[in-house]
């Protein structure tokens, strides 16, 4: 790693502008001749965030109409977990192409890609086939192609924040393009039944007791969604092609100008992560909590249906949790932003609320707490509250732990880690005889484990010692 860590290397970027911003015990250098702070950054981040929404709106397309699509098309619970589990494929083959897009092409051409992909694979699945089996091929053939550039949406949030945003809105921006992936799913929980017939809401997969008529309309509905989801697609799609640089003209910070001078390339990047202890162990505590409860909430409607609760309820439940936490999210994130070398203790206690309401959840659909809805809806809201502002704090420690190399690089390692335990969950339930209501303890031992694993990491903040006068 290149020698820059010292005061008078850090002095040396700056100008000798009195006018110096100042919080608490630490003195942040906010004047620099070779750094600035634009005000299009917020245009970029918006940007970046409907990628996130459409990506993830379309990634948890199936779960929430999956009974009237076992209608229409014939298909079975395998088919609509193998459906999803595409969600979890598509990221583990897209990885290393993108974060190498990412770390050496920057995020016009990642996001251009992306958004490319996002619109050409839902037109693909609008193409009608009377042959059922043909058109089961053409459905996911579509599915994967919009889930390969899903890493780019899901694991740039850092890459935007400390491209274009100073350290006092880092984490705040990083937040708020992850958390846009809740509101991505919350549209899909929400949408998607809302657009369906009553005649299919509590149907199995079989249409004996549908009409032609019923059927026909139930199939129609299916592919207006699918044009629901186009429009997003495409708007996004032109915004990237009108305008959005890779970056600033000069950086926000000093940790980004001092990266741009390190040139740490992809493979000496991977090289130093594969030495670095810590790391991994934030890279455990992204697989498994990442993994088991969003592979959890993918298939939230199979989950909860042993337990006679219906999609209606279900889909409720979906957009309950996924909302609840952006408002939160960004809250979290705003308040790491000032107390920054809390963010491993902040962690410590959202994961430890996150198990608390997710066992209250459990036991209340295991009927060993008395079955009320309220209680349903309030664990899963307050679950969601507290455990999706984790990732953008458990990035941040990511990016502090590996400074400076590339920001895609090592979040995208944690990230196809827990694509593989997603993939794992899917496939698990894919079997004959595997009974789903397990699944909602092992999300509650999932996310449980992570505790003392980060009670084990010993917080180290690099980055932010370069752009503070901490020595």
């Amino acid at each position: 790693m290149a020698d820059f860590d010292s005061y008078s290397d850090r002095r040396s970027l700056v100008s000798n502008d009195p006018d110096e911003s100042h919080t608490g015990e630490t003195n942040f250098i906010s004047h620099s001749p070779q750094c600035k702070v634009y005000k299009r950054r917020w245009y970029v981040l918006f940007v970046f965030s409907l990628t996130s929404i459409v990506s993830n709106w379309m990634w948890n397309t199936w779960s929430p109409i999956q009974r009237p699509c076992r209608i229409v098309f014939g298909w079975q619970r395998w088919t609509i977990l193998l459906l999803s589990s595409l969600g979890a494929i598509g990221p583990i083959l897209g990885a290393a192409p993108s974060t190498w897009l990412m770390d050496t092409k920057g995020l016009r051409l990642s996001v251009l890609i992306t958004s490319s992909l996002l619109l050409a694979g839902k037109i693909i699945q609008i193409i009608p086939f009377s042959n059922a089996t043909l058109r089961t091929v053409i459905i996911f053939l579509g599915h994967l192609i919009t889930m390969l550039p899903s890493f780019i949406a899901n694991g740039g949030p850092p890459v935007v924040s400390s491209t274009w945003f100073p350290p006092k809105e880092r984490t705040t921006a990083t937040a708020i393009g992850t958390l846009a992936a809740n509101l991505g799913s919350a549209l899909a929980f929400f949408i998607g039944p809302l657009m369906m017939p009553i005649t299919v809401k509590d149907a199995d997969n079989t249409k004996l007791n549908l009409t032609n008529q019923e059927f026909n309309m139930v199939e129609i509905k299916i592919i207006h969604y699918f044009y629901v989801q186009i429009g997003p697609s495409a708007f996004l799609f032109l915004c990237v092609i009108v305008y959005f640089p890779s970056k600033p003209p000069l950086p926000p910070s000093i940790a980004a100008l001092m990266k741009t001078r390190t040139k740490i390339g992809y493979k000496r990047g991977l090289g130093m992560l594969l030495h670095n202890r810590p790391y991994w162990l934030l890279v455990l505590v992204v697989s498994l909590s990442f993994g088991i409860y969003f592979g959890w909430t993918s298939v939230l409607d199979l989950a909860v249906q042993p337990f006679s609760i219906d999609a209606k309820t279900s889909g409720l439940l979906g957009t309950a949790g996924s909302l609840a936490c952006i408002f939160s999210g960004v809250l979290i994130a705003r308040s790491a932003d000032f107390f920054k070398y809390w963010t491993k203790n902040i962690l410590v206690v959202l994961f430890i609320g996150t198990v608390g309401m997710q066992l209250i959840f459990t036991l209340t659909c295991s009927r060993i707490l008395p079955f009320f809805k309220e209680i349903l809806f309030g664990s899963i809201i307050i679950s969601g509250l507290l455990f999706n502002g984790t990732l953008a704090l458990l990035f941040e420690l990511i990016m502090e732990c590996v400074y400076p190399i590339g920001e895609a690089t090592a979040v995208g390692v944690g990230l196809v880690f827990g694509n593989v335990v997603i993939l794992l969950f899917d496939v698990t339930f894919m079997l004959p005889l595997s009974d789903v209501r397990w699944m909602n303890w092992l999300c509650v031992g999932g996310i449980g484990v992570c505790v003392p694993l980060l009670l084990l990491y010993k917080s180290q903040y690099q980055r932010l010692d370069q752009d503070f006068d901490r020595d």
